[in-house]
């Protein structure tokens, strides 16, 4: 081989290893892309997670949402966990209730997974401004005519396949907690329509509202009132606190009383109840008498001092911390195989 043969077939060698070289980064980067990628990209609806906070969005058909997972150091592969989603109230977002609600701390210490989704922003009416809103009934009676209502029951659905589908969940012990609007929406959308995937559901800062009518099991309820919550007295007119210190002086009025005995009839239970008092913090009242086999129990929790907020252990003078009071409660609860 001449001179000029030998140089060009080294210079086509230089130029395979390079591009080779170039090559082999380029997939080294992708690969490493592909690694931290966020769960939304891609046609894998699997989640990419580690321990602690992990923020993603979702597209459900048109509409991208967005929500928090967190995933406590206890978390194990090898056992199942419980999973809680809590909803925040109108105009709130799963970032702050992340930070403010007490559930991270109840899953560090406990192991449950816990899902803090946002709402979409709506423009609201009365405020004449967007914020956030939970489809639940009153939401269209605030919004401009013929404003759409994207559904939020199809994202929450999609939210828990993809956790399970990700992770070790007991979908036996799915439990959903919400805060006013988020309450409302627990009680009117997800107790009567997601009732084949909650062991239990729970609700404050909502007035006593009750769930419509319920086709096939009706889960356990909790509601957490509190007796200075400012909307609730409002609506009935009220200047005073409401008593807690038994069911039987709520009853004397008659809105209270109606709303109460409209939530045991749409839960399938009877008058009858059980109270246990711890005056002067709160008074816990149960009812537990099915009328209907499809029947479970209802609890009442009033807390004293507790105005229109999320109890969070430092904003009621009796530091009632209602993520750690709702997770005793729905720790006790199972959904039937």
């Amino acid at each position: 081989m001449n001179k000029p043969e030998r140089r060009r077939s080294t210079t086509i060698l230089r130029y395979i290893l390079l591009s080779s070289a170039l090559t082999a980064v380029v997939l080294f980067l992708t690969g490493c892309y592909k690694e931290d990628r966020t769960p939304d990209q891609g046609d894998d609806d699997k989640l990419e997670w580690r321990v602690g906070k992990n923020s993603y969005t979702l597209a459900i058909g048109d509409t991208v949402r967005q929500w928090i997972l967190y995933v406590p150091a206890r978390y194990s592969p090898d056992r199942p966990a419980p999973l809680v989603l809590m909803l925040h109230g109108s105009s709130g977002t799963g970032e702050k209730f992340y930070r403010i609600s007490g559930w991270t701390a109840v899953a560090d210490r406990v192991g449950c997974v816990v899902v803090f989704p946002t709402a979409l922003a709506y423009p609201i009416v009365s405020k004449q401004r967007r914020i956030t809103r939970w489809t639940e009934a009153e939401l269209a009676d605030d919004l401009p005519p013929g404003y759409p209502i994207v559904d939020d029951v199809p994202f929450l659905r999609e939210l828990i396949r993809r956790i399970v589908r990700s992770m070790h969940i007991d979908t036996t012990r799915i439990y959903v907690s919400g805060f006013s609007n988020g309450g409302r929406f627990v009680a009117n959308r997800l107790l009567p329509e997601m009732n084949d995937r909650f062991a239990a559901c729970a609700g404050w800062g909502i007035g006593f509202n009750a769930p419509t009518a319920i086709d096939g099991r009706i889960p356990p309820y909790f509601q957490i009132v509190g007796t200075d919550d400012q909307r609730l007295k409002e609506g009935l007119m009220l200047d005073e606190s409401l008593p807690h210190h038994s069911l039987e002086a709520l009853l004397q009025y008659d809105a209270l009383r109606e709303r109460i005995q409209y939530m045991t009839t749409s839960l399938g239970l009877t008058d009858r109840y059980t109270e246990h008092p711890r005056l002067p913090a709160f008074n816990r009242i149960r009812w537990a008498e099915a009328r209907s086999a499809n029947a479970s129990e209802a609890t009442l929790l009033l807390i004293d001092g507790l105005a229109h907020e999320y109890a969070n252990g430092r904003n009621n003078p009796h530091a009632i911390d209602a993520a750690e009071v709702l997770w005793r409660w729905f720790s006790t609860h199972q959904l039937p195989q």
